[in-house]
């Protein structure tokens, strides 16, 4: 028996312990969130601190300075993907962090230390060098602890921490043209129309220019592409969700995307260096990458 739930428990995968997790969360119940990209972090906090605000409920996420408004049972997602995003993003420059840029760690924010008994100097000195490497951690480390704790996160880590241990530390492994081309699928007219053909063209055009985010031959990094079509800039570990699509554009120079359904429209143009020069354009001042 032992041998079977050891065996049962070692098969487990990133996305089957997050698919589980994520039961506890009551979908007909949102926390809300009003956000406004030149100041994610306040807007952010206003959410957390919000009365109503729950762990357990879903979250609704709307960008006041996007054109229009959202209707809550059309979002499937992208506002709060790219909301998550952007927020890892300003966190990586917030004073509660230390270190190198790829080896950081939590620090207490302190104002200063005041030496006042000169007396005591030696004793005092000893208090404050052991204050500052040991103890002025520790409520941090313990406040982030509580965090991981939210939907039993923290105990699913220390069940399976060489699933997911992984994803909590960082890695050097690129998002690479490939994985991109595998994640997005394409909606095509039938075969042999004059629109599959275009079709067919536009996707070696964008097979072509994923290639060359990669190589850095164009202003758009692989991840500024995932975060126009998708609202992230890395493959979560549960993967994305809705499919992410690719649909076709007669009507427009550039692309667009709707995040909440995951989907990119790319637009029909006669050779690639015009579609390289519009797909970079249109995802440069797409909202948000001000803010990355």
């Amino acid at each position: 028996v032992l041998f079977t739930l050891f065996r049962e428990q070692s098969s487990l995968k990133a996305p089957d312990i997050i698919s589980n997790l994520s039961v506890a969360i009551v979908r007909k119940h949102v926390s809300r969130f009003n956000i406004t990209r030149s100041n994610v972090w306040d807007g952010a906090v206003r959410g957390f601190n919000r009365v109503s605000y729950s762990e357990f409920s879903d979250r609704f996420v709307k960008f006041s300075d996007d054109a229009g408004t959202l209707e809550e049972g059309l979002d499937t997602g992208g506002p709060r993907r790219e909301l998550l995003t952007l927020l890892m993003s300003s966190l990586w420059n917030r004073p509660i962090f230390d270190g190198p840029p790829n080896s950081r760690y939590l620090v207490y924010n302190s104002v200063g230390m005041y030496l006042i008994n000169i007396e005591e100097k030696h004793s005092i000195l000893e208090e404050c060098v052991r204050w500052y490497v040991i103890d002025r951690n520790h409520s941090v480390i313990k406040r982030f602890k509580d965090g991981l704790a939210t939907l039993q996160f923290l105990t699913a880590l220390e069940q399976h921490p060489s699933v997911l241990s992984p994803f909590l530390c960082h890695t050097e492994k690129k998002l690479t043209a490939t994985d991109l081309e595998n994640l997005f699928k394409a909606e095509l007219s039938p075969v042999g129309s004059n629109q599959r053909q275009k079709e067919s063209r536009t996707l070696s055009f964008w097979s072509d220019y994923l290639l060359d985010c990669e190589e850095h031959q164009t202003e758009v990094p692989l991840e500024n592409v995932l975060m126009f079509a998708t609202g992230l800039t890395s493959l979560p570990p549960a993967g994305v969700a809705p499919q992410p699509w690719i649909v076709f554009l007669d009507n427009s120079l550039f692309p667009t995307a709707n995040t909440c359904t995951n989907t990119l429209k790319l637009p029909i143009l006669e050779t690639y260096s015009l579609f390289q020069t519009q797909m970079d354009f249109g995802i440069q001042n797409s909202p948000g990458f001000g803010c990355i």
